[in-house]
C-alpha cells in the first residue's frame, strides 16, 4: 500500500457488508492503522436490482456503526463516510448515527442531518468533489 501511495494518491476504500468472512472489516482496519494513511474512505454495501447480490441485504446500521466507531478508535487519520450507501430511512439513520460516533466528514449527507445540524449551529463545509479528495 505505501510504495504505491508514494507513487499515486490513493485512497483506502473499505466496503461495509460485502465480505461474509465475520469480521472482515475490522480485520481490514487493522491493516489499514499499520500504513499510517491520510484517510480512509467507507462505502456500504447496498443491494442493486439486476445484480448477482440483488437480494443480500444491506448491513444493519448496528454494524455498521461499530465498524466505524472500531475505525475512529484504531486510525488516526481521516475517515469519511463515502457517498456508496443504501438510501431513505437507512441512510438517513445511518448518516445522524455516524456524525453522533464522531464521522464529521459524510459525503451526500442525508438532507435530515444538515438540517439537525444547522438547527443546532453547528458548520457545515461544503465541498464539491470526489469522496477521495474528502
Amino acid at each position: 500500500f505505501m510504495e504505491y501511495n508514494e507513487l499515486f494518491n490513493t485512497v483506502a476504500h473499505v466496503t461495509i457488508g460485502l465480505s461474509e468472512i465475520e469480521k472482515s472489516e475490522e480485520a481490514m482496519i487493522d491493516f489499514l492503522a499499520t500504513q499510517n494513511p491520510e484517510q480512509v474512505v467507507f462505502i456500504v454495501f447496498r443491494p442493486t436490482s439486476g445484480t448477482e447480490l440483488a437480494q443480500k441485504p444491506a448491513p444493519e446500521i448496528f454494524r455498521i456503526i461499530e465498524i466505524l466507531a472500531y475505525a475512529n478508535q484504531k486510525l488516526d487519520c481521516k475517515i469519511i463516510l463515502g457517498c456508496m450507501r443504501p438510501a431513505g430511512s437507512h441512510r438517513r439513520n445511518l448518516d445522524i448515527l455516524a456524525w453522533m460516533h464522531g464521522i464529521d466528514s459524510i459525503v451526500m449527507p442525508d438532507k435530515k442531518l444538515i438540517e439537525i445540524l444547522q438547527r443546532n449551529h453547528v458548520p457545515v463545509n461544503s465541498t464539491y468533489n470526489c469522496c477521495a479528495f474528502g
